[in-house]
């Protein structure tokens, strides 16, 4: 299917390192607002993933020592964990499930809306907030989340961006650090 895959062979005990490169991040939102970057990664955990909630599948591979990690940058977007070597068949269908088989969930957005806005609101004056605002008025793309930049359409608008982002898997790449056989690596990444 075209994704591009780096391996490298090395001593990591049994374990396998890996990572999902795609290019693109929410700097790609055409109509992002001042500041709604800074959540967009967040929104990309709230999803259902295969039916599950994001904390059942996030559960789910933990119980097969899984885990992982996501990251939204303004122009990449990184999927990367660690897993027992044996467990990469697993890794490369959690990710194919991530990738074409999440859904956004309007009412978990909702209440994290609602959640962030406490939070936020909390921490309201913070220094962080402060010295953004003074070193870069009017930054579109501010990664300091701030209060009142939470708006009800970015869970549309980064919807988008996922579903354009996981279209194009094939312009991103699959890096693996393990200690496995190349040739069982390959076999393996060859049946997904």
């Amino acid at each position: 299917n075209g994704v591009r895959v780096a391996y490298k062979r090395m001593d990591t005990g049994g374990k396998m390192f890996w990572a999902l490169g795609l290019n693109g991040g929410y700097g790609n939102i055409p109509d992002l607002c001042t500041g709604e970057g800074a959540f967009v990664g967040d929104l990309l955990r709230l999803g259902r993933i295969a039916g599950m909630s994001w904390e059942d599948f996030v559960h789910f591979l933990e119980s097969r020592e899984i885990y992982l990690d996501t990251k939204v940058g303004m122009s990449s977007t990184i999927i990367s964990g660690v897993a027992p070597g044996t467990e990469l068949p697993m890794v490369i269908r959690a990710l194919a499930a991530i990738a074409n088989e999440r859904t956004s969930d309007d009412k978990v957005f909702e209440a994290y809306r609602r959640d962030e806005w406490l939070r936020l609101e909390k921490a309201s004056g913070s220094s962080n907030v402060v010295v953004d605002s003074l070193m870069c008025p009017g930054y579109i793309y501010s990664r300091i989340k701030s209060q009142g930049k939470l708006s009800k359409v970015l869970l549309s608008k980064s919807d988008k961006l996922f579903e354009d982002l996981f279209s194009k898997m094939n312009d991103g790449i699959i890096v693996l650090v393990g200690d496995q056989n190349e040739a069982i690596v390959r076999k393996q990444l060859r049946g997904y």
